[in-house]
């Protein structure tokens, strides 16, 4: 498919190295700047199959080209932003997500900036675009992901109101597991000759007994935990029956290629890094993984980078917003640190409260190549985003929290932790305390109540 070097670095690193046939065709027919309809089931390959032609086409060299991908959740927002930037790590190419949270001014900044693909929902969208009008006609490509859910949710106006900005050039690929009534009338008013890519579902087995009930009610309105629990219960075999809408989000992603089912063999022998993090957002992902398999509740650890976190915890205009962040360390090459994760920092209260108050990102340091690059990404992201903050005391927090290295002496005392608090790549504070869930909450409290009243002084200022 001749992609540029660069790209098939990036292509490899995420461990995309076959294709399926429909992959292979949407990517050639993209590259190939023609108008696609894909019919294929939602799920992650499919949009990695979007994302590579995406990456093959931009010309970083231009600064007025830009792409822009529709998505109806800010799940998949972040989801879609994540595999983008995964792919795109070896081009110099910038992402970024448009979602309920953001500043609509920084978006149209961003917009009128550096910023070569967004992401975002379409409301979002619409609301950046409508602020920015002349800068919407440098949109050379337009992919709608899940088209029939973003009009099913009401979106249809706003998707119609982005086609009047953009121009009539654009090139537009629609993603959609089925195609109603209302996706063809778009595809119909909105692209030129689509080429059609189809995909038939995949058909059941004769052998297997299936069968549904119809519920009257559904409830959807649950926060973003509890689909993360659902799922861990039923990969780990806890849960063997599973209920969800006909429309599950991306976070709820269930597995449906050949080589990925449910079991309930629960034996997990995962490495969680490499001897060193050549892609930092994939080895975070593969970090996540690890964990949840082993520890079913637990945690959920921020999907991006160290200085994608620093930003969202730390750029929000609204100060109540702002959190520190929680750098969860390793020390003994391992994730599978049984007594402190499942008794300690995978217990309930415990990631209520992170939840709530903190962005927890993983990191291993047990090799020296990643402890060297942690240390040098602290320091590229304070010494750009708070350079001119003179008092450390008010810099927001960055807290490492670890279990204590395997080569301490007292490494017998397995109820023992370690917390640093972080400021500008320098350690000033180390404490340790026994490890009991009421110590370590409490450490969390103190730290948190420490950070609003430097908050509270800088608003001040």
């Amino acid at each position: 498919m001749n992609l540029r070097e660069p790209l098939i670095r990036g292509v490899y690193d995420y461990d995309v190295e076959r294709l399926a046939a429909v992959q292979q065709r949407a990517i050639k027919r993209c590259i190939s700047d023609h108008d696609i309809s894909v019919q294929a089931q939602s799920n992650t390959e499919k949009m990695k199959a979007i994302a590579i032609p995406t990456l093959q086409q931009l010309d970083v060299k231009v600064v007025d080209y830009k792409v822009l991908i529709l998505t109806p959740t800010q799940e998949s927002v972040q989801e879609i932003q994540k595999i983008v930037l995964a792919l795109s790590h070896y081009v110099d190419v910038t992402c970024y997500a448009c979602i309920n949270g953001t500043n609509t001014r920084n978006d149209v900044k961003r917009l009128e900036a550096d910023v070569q693909i967004v992401v975002g929902t379409p409301g979002c969208v619409y609301d950046m675009l409508k602020r920015s009008v002349p800068h919407g006609k440098n949109i050379k490509l337009l992919i709608l992901n899940e088209a029939e859910k973003m009009l099913s949710h009401g979106f249809k106006n706003q998707i119609s109101d982005i086609f009047t900005i953009i121009s009539r050039n654009t090139q537009v690929i629609l993603l959609s597991a089925t195609m109603p009534s209302d996706v063809l009338e778009v595809t119909t008013k909105f692209t030129k000759n689509p080429i059609k890519i189809l995909v038939k579902n995949k058909l059941t087995l004769e052998d297997i007994r299936q069968f549904y009930v119809f519920v009257e009610r559904k409830h959807g309105d649950i926060d973003l935990i509890e689909p993360h629990v659902v799922m861990i219960k039923s990969r780990t075999g806890r849960s063997r029956t599973l209920n969800t809408t006909d429309s599950p989000t991306h976070i709820t992603e269930i597995p449906q290629d050949d080589d990925e089912e449910i079991s309930d063999d629960n034996t997990f022998d995962y490495d969680s890094y490499s001897d060193e993090c050549k892609n930092e957002v994939v080895d975070i992902e593969c970090f996540n993984s690890c964990f949840i398999s082993r520890y079913n509740f637990c945690p959920m650890f921020f999907p991006g980078s160290l200085q994608d976190a620093c930003q969202a915890a730390f750029t929000s205009k609204v100060i109540k917003e702002h959190r520190p962040v929680l750098v969860y360390i390793h020390h003994d090459r391992s994730i599978f640190s049984n007594i402190f994760c499942l008794n300690i920092f995978c217990s309930e209260i415990i990631i209520e409260y992170l939840l709530e108050n903190y962005i927890v990102w993983p990191w291993d340091i047990t090799f020296e190549l990643n402890k060297n690059k942690l240390i040098q990404i602290w320091r590229e992201v304070f010494s750009t985003e708070f350079l001119n903050i003179s008092l450390a005391e008010q810099c927001p927090m960055l807290i490492g929290i670890m279990r204590r290295s395997a080569r301490a002496k007292d490494w017998s005392l397995t109820s023992e932790y370690e917390v640093k608090i972080l400021l500008n790549g320098d350690t000033l504070t180390c404490t340790q305390e026994k490890l009991t869930r009421e110590t370590l909450l409490g450490e969390l409290i103190n730290l948190k109540e420490e950070f609003d009243e430097n908050e509270q002084i800088l608003v001040s200022l």
